[in-house]
């Protein structure tokens, strides 16, 4: 960690923030759960153990993370780049098939919250 990058070298918050995200595996965790939320299912299952589990694409995880650190962890750029992809311009596909290989984003119910907006709207 380079601390001539910090504004507040004696903020606890900054110093820990600057912690984080210097470990590659902290965009690798937050590519992962931004995949999963968009498309249905992680590149690792479950997202939140890593201990043992490989990603079942591991050039795809690289590569999103590369882009969320290029972007100065920006997640709205990240997430552009995830919806403009062909998996998530495929037809969304049934939650019960084969979701290592990612055919398309799975369908998920809408929220009671959901439903009850598109009712009112």
């Amino acid at each position: 960690m380079q601390s001539e990058l910090l504004q507040s070298p004696g903020d606890s918050r900054e110093l820990l923030a600057a912690q984080v995200s210097a470990s590659r595996r902290f965009a690798e965790v937050i590519a992962n759960r931004l995949w999963k939320r968009l498309i249905g299912s992680g590149i690792v299952e479950p997202v939140d153990d890593w201990q043992g589990n490989t990603p079942s694409d591991p050039r795809l995880l690289a590569r999103l993370a590369d882009a969320l650190i290029e972007s100065d962890y920006d997640l709205k750029s990240l997430a552009k780049l995830i919806l403009v992809s062909d998996v998530y311009q495929r037809k969304a596909v049934d939650a019960g098939a084969d979701s290592q290989f990612f055919a398309g984003p799975q369908r998920r119910r809408m929220t009671a919250e959901q439903i009850v907006d598109s009712a009112f709207s």
